[in-house]
This record gives structure tokens, sequence and C-alpha cells, in this order.
């Protein structure tokens, strides 16, 4: 408890070393909610890309 007090130098400099590290990893989990959200509404287009690309390379030439 003394060395997080907030009425030392020492204490302050803890607890904004504290603060700092736990919003690191919020914004470091956010940052990775985000691009989770991302791939999911992409993975629709790329679907649709693929379907839509495709025209006629399937389809064989008839020569004779």
């Amino acid at each position: 408890m003394r060395f997080w007090n907030p009425f030392t130098g020492a204490g302050r400099a803890a607890l904004d070393a504290m603060i700092t590290q736990q919003a690191q990893i919020i914004a470091y989990i956010d940052d990775y909610k985000l691009l989770m959200i991302a791939t999911l509404a992409a993975i629709p287009l790329l679907m649709a890309f693929k379907n839509s690309s495709g025209g006629g390379a399937d389809v064989p030439a008839r020569h004779r």
C-alpha cells in the first residue's frame, strides 16, 4: 500500500506506470477486436469477387 501512495512522488510514478500498462493492454485487445471485425466483414466480399471473376475460364474451347 505504501508503494502506491499518491501523496509521494514515487507512489504517483508507480500508479502512473500501472495505469499506463493497463491502458496499453486494453488498447492491444481492442486492436485485435477491430481486426477481427474487419476480417469478418471482408469475407463476404471475397466470396462475391471469387464467384464473379471466374467468367469463362472453366469452359473448354471447341475447335474442329
